[in-house]
């Protein structure tokens, strides 16, 4: 399918569709196409010192937006097959409104999604939008595998694109919309493409429930795939896939180890959490009194004062000091408060939580890990890499073997 040359051809008419579709490329149209990918430095806690790739940045509207809120030290790296697409971005960046340091521009790289004219490793953080639906089967394929190629280790892959619906009818009516200038392949849900990125050879995947998207009215899929850390490799283990270091090699330092470790853990809560039934989401965990729901975002709640904590022992700040009252006080006052808490609410704190922790965990330095401060009242000091293992990683394997228990 040469949906470039399409593209090329669409975007030099002058009817008012292809001037809507010039329009949702654009920054402010992004805004009501892309909307919840606005978000995404703040919900990702991409870092400044991020290198970033977009696959399909057409005009590269939000790429320049996502390189300004994360103050990104270097541009982004824009890919698209459409010439006509990459000109416009080029002279969207050339405008006196752009900014006159560049800071917010991205470098363009017109090529091939399947197989990319960049270099092995490059990236921390990829994300591609309504680009998948071009693809046949093993165009996509090579797609994800060369995307795969370019992360670093230890990376993330973010896609989004619209979704199939359980109507024949509807589905037609969506494809009528969607192919209005440019004709596509097909859409997917998310079960099919996560068995896609798997076999391309992602090291876990999992459903990044992005929204809101304000336009068009169409369903969108979202999942975000990830590269294994140096060192660590992704497995079956009695029908669920985990991550573990791999025999013979050495694992890139204490941190990344560490970070590792408690994003598999993370990784269970997630699948945990998805799959529970709203009658096993309401029932009652007995080591904690408390529902399956509650406990289960007790564990997203602790999440960013351990994050915190550990920022702070690694840093040589203030670490404030709790107290088993205060603890138990304000526990309390989290099972009443969100009582009623949904899943898809506690899915998004352990997604955009469970990133950030993590992404906190892999800055240390070996001596900050051997930091030590007092943290509990009455307790011996603790240092940051006990912190991790005792309060981050082991309060969230405790409750989730509660949650298991209970359902």
């Amino acid at each position: 399918m040469n949906t470039h040359k399409d593209y090329d051809a669409w975007m030099a008419e002058t009817g008012p569709v292809a001037a809507a579709m010039r329009f949702a490329m654009s920054v402010p149209g992004q805004i009501l196409v892309n909307t919840a990918a606005f978000r995404l430095p703040e919900e990702l806690r991409i870092e400044s010192t991020w290198s970033v790739l977009d696959v399909g940045c057409g005009r590269a509207g939000l790429a320049r937006v996502l390189a300004h809120r994360a103050s990104l030290e270097q541009p982004p790296v824009g890919v698209d097959a459409s010439r006509g697409m990459l000109l416009m971005g080029s002279r969207d960046q050339a405008r006196p409104s752009a900014p006159a340091d560049g800071t917010n521009n991205v470098r363009l790289v017109q090529g091939d999604a399947t197989a990319l004219s960049l270099g092995d490793n490059l990236f921390n953080f990829v994300y591609s939008g309504h680009t998948f639906k071009y693809f046949n089967d093993e165009q996509l394929w090579h797609c994800l595998v060369e995307v795969r190629r370019v992360m670093k280790p230890g990376s993330l892959f973010l896609a989004w694109e619209f979704a199939p619906t359980t109507s024949p009818l509807l589905d037609r009516w969506n494809r009528f919309v969607l192919e209005a200038g440019v004709p596509f392949e097909r859409l997917r849900g998310y079960r099919e493409l996560r068995r896609m990125a798997y076999d391309a050879g992602f090291d876990w995947v999992q459903s990044a429930n992005l929204r809101p998207f304000l336009l068009p009215p169409i369903p969108r899929v979202s999942l975000i795939m990830g590269k294994a850390p140096e060192g660590w490799r992704s497995t079956i283990v009695e029908g669920r896939r985990v991550m573990e270091p791999m025999e013979g090699l050495t694992v890139a330092g204490r941190a990344e180890t560490l970070a590792a470790k408690f994003m598999a853990v993370n990784d269970d809560v997630i699948a945990t959490v998805e799959a529970a039934s709203d009658e096993q989401w309401r029932a009652t965990c007995a080591d904690e009194g408390w529902t399956v729901g509650v406990v289960a975002h007790h564990i997203v709640e602790g999440y960013p004062l351990i994050t915190g904590l550990i920022q702070a022992l690694g840093s040589g700040a203030d670490v404030p000091s709790w107290t088993l009252d205060k603890i138990d006080q304000s526990n309390k006052e989290h099972a009443t408060k969100f009582a009623s808490v949904t899943k898809a609410e506690t899915l998004k704190g352990l997604r955009s939580g469970g990133m950030a922790a993590a992404n906190a965990v892999r800055r240390l330095t070996d001596d900050q890990l051997d930091r030590r401060a007092d943290v509990l009242a009455g307790a011996p000091a603790m240092t940051a890499n006990e912190v991790i293992e005792n309060s981050l990683i082991g309060s969230a394997t405790g409750h989730l073997a509660s949650i298991k228990k209970s359902i």
